[in-house]
């Protein structure tokens, strides 16, 4: 259980995290997959960018991303979204996905 303070702490870090500049609002629910591109829309979005956003440490997130982005473990990068619009239903938060692959794969570079 944790202490107020602690409670608070936790809060503030959530609120920073969610208020970043350039934030992606997924929750990483995975509701939007399977992709038919294989796109690992939620880890790359939830995982990767948002990561990204908060700690500007692209080494990191590029390792992340390329570590982790194998078909196998997680799926296809940013670049594989060919805009096919089948995710935009199933996306509980309404984002324009293929909108937002797009500022990835921009920001990323992959």
């Amino acid at each position: 259980m944790l202490t107020p303070a602690e409670r608070t702490a936790l809060g503030a870090a959530i609120y920073a995290y969610r208020h970043a500049s350039g934030h992606i609002n997924c929750t990483g629910c995975y509701q939007c997959i399977p992709c038919p591109h294989n796109v690992a829309i939620g880890y790359i979005f939830a995982y990767v960018y948002n990561n990204y956003i908060l700690h500007q440490n692209k080494e990191r997130a590029m390792a992340d991303y390329t570590i982790s982005m194998s078909p196998v473990q997680r799926g296809d990068p940013a670049s594989s979204c060919v805009g096919c619009g089948q995710c935009l239903a199933k996306c509980p938060q309404h984002l324009d996905i293929s909108k937002l692959l797009t500022r990835v794969k921009e920001t990323l570079g992959k």
